[in-house]
């Protein structure tokens, strides 16, 4: 276990304000939804919470974020997502929980850490708010390429999600998908964010357009995991390459971790 802005715990203690523990399976360095949205999230929550983020250990990443990050251990698992949390194997994990007297557990994966994050709050008794951001079957299929792993994987989300107070998921699509599967609890549409506070620092702009040479004034940005069938990435290549018939100036980034 390691503990990033560790002296700010201790605001939780005090019960100023209330205390929030967000879990995700996927942090940085991992480029992606999950990461953008539990930024954005426990970075806006600061004002009016005091905010901690528990997720997976990586021994490379020097955390910035202004709010506490636990990390957990880790096993090894797909190169586009990091290593999955292990958190029954970090002696000390639920203690330095319980001292932290949180009041809104905030789930944000299904696997590694979900579990231990549902046991602390049928435990403690805490309210839980979880944030669906796959299509479930759909994806699991894209990586597994079984359908009986993929319906397994489906089933044991869906429980996850009803053993929730409230379900949020990023469009009214993820919501109708999750209560055709049997989720019962309620469901809130919650739409991703995006941070435009670099528009405040045009040199940081301008720096970044020099670096990766964004002349054009037609440039389409996808911010992502790199799963080619997951993520869609294959349709994206092939309406640009028709777009760039018509529009030869365009330029194409993709930012993420992961394999093309």
């Amino acid at each position: 276990m390691k503990i990033y802005n560790k002296e700010l715990l201790e605001q939780f203690e005090k019960k100023q304000k209330l205390n929030v523990a967000i879990f995700t399976d996927i942090y940085k360095p991992a480029v992606g939804g999950v990461t953008t949205v539990v930024e954005d999230l426990a970075t806006n929550l600061l004002d009016n919470c005091n905010v901690v983020v528990f997720c997976q250990n990586n021994k490379k990443v020097k955390d910035t974020d202004p709010f506490p990050i636990v990390r957990c251990k880790t096993f090894p698992f797909f190169k586009s997502t990091g290593d999955i949390p292990l958190p029954k194997l970090d002696i000390g994990l639920e203690r330095l929980f319980s001292s932290l007297k949180i009041d809104i557990i905030h789930i944000h994966s299904f696997f590694g850490i979900a579990k231990f994050a549902l046991n602390m709050a049928k435990k403690y008794n805490i309210a839980v708010v979880y944030h669906g951001h796959t299509k479930l079957f759909d994806e699991y299929y894209a990586i597994s390429k079984s359908k009986l792993i993929s319906k397994i994987l489906t089933k044991r989300a869906v429980k996850k999600l009803n053993l929730s107070t409230e379900v949020w998921t990023v469009s009214e699509g993820t919501k109708k998908l999750y209560q055709s599967l049997g989720v019962d609890r309620p469901i809130r549409v919650i739409r991703n964010t995006t941070n435009f506070d670099y528009l405040d620092n045009p040199q940081f702009v301008e720096e970044v357009k020099n670096k990766y040479n964004l002349h054009s004034s037609n440039v389409v940005l996808f911010v992502s995991r790199i799963e080619i069938k997951t993520k869609n990435i294959d349709f994206l290549l092939r309406a640009c390459r028709k777009v760039i018939d018509k529009l030869s100036n365009l330029q194409l980034i993709i930012v993420g971790g992961g394999r093309l």
